[in-house]
């Protein structure tokens, strides 16, 4: 396909199916954002309160709003290989734009572990702004055996619906 046309269907979806993200206030975003945060304590609440407790201030913004927000606002095109990532859009194609919301929670979910054992805000950042270059190798250390993609699907769907009512 070519470029005028790439562009044209990518405007149209991001009209059809986000269209409150890239409008003044980011309004949709911001909503997705807070989903996520639910999301996240109810399926993970170790791992949720633990990075919580790195900001030093408790008014901060979560020290997990930049990723995420980064990650669902450029749909992953900056984190996944070409392969993934299509699999990833034909599933918001297909299941809805909560599939971007559930693959940031795959992310954090199959990461758990290795962050539990941070304890500085740096360590943090340092970890998740190296993720985008790990997720583009195709053996990638940090998921052996396990698909992002498999992950988000084996959350609940019923769980992330009753959220989004």
């Amino acid at each position: 396909m070519n470029e005028e046309k790439s562009f044209y269907i990518l405007t149209v979806l991001i009209k059809i199916l986000f269209p409150d993200y890239f409008s003044n206030g980011m309004k949709g975003l911001l909503t997705d954002l807070e989903v996520f945060h639910i999301m996240f304590v109810c399926c993970m609440p170790s791992l949720y309160f633990h990075l919580k407790s790195l900001s030093e201030d408790p008014s901060d913004p979560p020290i997990i709003n930049p990723f995420v927000s980064s990650w669902v606002s450029s749909l992953f095109s900056q984190m996944l290989s070409h392969d993934k990532l299509l699999r990833l859009w034909d599933s918001i194609l297909i299941e809805g734009t909560e599939m971007l919301l559930r693959h940031s929670l795959a992310i954090f979910f199959l990461m758990e572990r290795d962050l539990l054992k941070i304890r500085t805000p740096l360590e943090f950042y340092t970890i998740m702004s190296s993720l985008p270059q790990l997720l583009q190798d195709v053996n990638c250390p940090l998921f052996p055996g396990y698909s992002l993609l498999q992950v988000n699907f084996s959350f609940p769907f019923f769980f992330f619906f009753s959220l989004r009512k």
